[in-house]
């Protein structure tokens, strides 16, 4: 069935990881004078803290709906979750 419990909107977040990624690169390549938002290094540390947060968030949400859609047994889930969050 390849998911789709949560009607793949666990995508969604894959999509925020991606835009808080590029405004840390694009912080990093362009400094603390970045434009054109000034952001200050503290803000940026954030966003990474966020974005660790939105990846383990992703994973949980990803493994649940396999398992709830059937792709995945309760055993697959624990293992994959693990191996995924590891």
């Amino acid at each position: 069935m390849k998911g789709g419990y949560f009607l793949y909107k666990q995508w969604q977040i894959r999509e925020l990881i991606t835009g808080l990624e590029n405004e840390i690169e694009m912080w990093e390549v362009v400094g603390e004078s970045c434009e054109p938002r000034d952001l200050d290094a503290d803000t940026i540390n954030e966003f990474r803290d966020a974005v660790k947060v939105l990846k383990k968030s992703f994973i949980y949400v990803q493994r649940i709906d396999r398992l709830l859609s059937g792709d995945d047994n309760e055993m697959e889930f624990h293992k994959k979750l693990n191996e995924e969050l590891s």
